[in-house]
């Protein structure tokens, strides 16, 4: 045999090889993503007068799953919903339950959903699930600058959860962590109502859970 037509037939043989693996990956196990809108929350005063834009991007690397069970038997966890969507719906809520406006003028809010993963094992909780979202929050006038730069990472943890559970429970933690950090951010919400007379001065803050 030759030595290129041996080649060949040793990188044919690695990709099957790999197909092969990565066949084994793609049993998915469905989860379901939601928000519970935070309890107890009063309209913020002057928040009426300002209408918002909302924008929601998917800016992550892995879109195909928001999580992986299992080490000997893997399977990928997979939403069964839009997070994206999901996401949109709870910052709305958010807005709206403080008085903020809706509309398709007005401050521009762009958040970027920059990861969302649950893992099934952590050194503090290697029983449970953990998951992490990530999240750039910009507040910019509607063809100006941007004022207000953030970016969130929520975290939560279910102990409850073993490797064959659904994440579900999880990734809700980690998005009501999230956006409870944003909204507690005097900064971000004052951003939002001087926005019109701030000018061009940009604030900037970082919003993460503690290690």
């Amino acid at each position: 045999m030759k030595p290129l037509t041996k080649r060949l037939l040793l990188f044919a043989g690695g990709s099957v090889a790999m197909l092969l693996l990565d066949g084994c990956v793609i049993r998915l196990r469905q989860v379901a993503i939601s928000y519970q809108p935070q309890p107890n929350v009063a309209p913020i005063a002057g928040a009426s007068e300002v209408p918002v834009k909302l924008e929601v991007v998917d800016a992550r690397v892995l879109r195909d799953r928001i999580g992986q069970v299992d080490v000997i038997d893997p399977a990928a966890v997979v939403a069964v919903n839009d997070p994206v969507l999901v996401l949109k719906q709870a910052f709305e809520d958010e807005l709206t339950h403080r008085g903020f406006k809706l509309s398709d003028t007005g401050i521009r809010i762009v958040v970027q959903l920059n990861s969302m993963y649950c893992d099934f094992y952590a050194p503090a909780e290697p029983d449970g699930a953990r998951a992490r979202i990530a999240i750039t929050v910009r507040i910019r006038k509607s063809n100006g600058p941007i004022l207000y730069y953030n970016l969130v990472i929520g975290e939560g943890i279910d102990p409850k959860i073993r490797s064959k559970a659904n994440a579900g429970p999880a990734l809700d933690l980690a998005l009501q962590n999230s956006l409870a950090r944003l909204f507690a951010n005097p900064s971000f919400v004052n951003a939002l109502l001087n926005a019109e007379s701030q000018g061009s001065r940009v604030t900037a803050t970082h919003s993460a859970s503690p290690e």
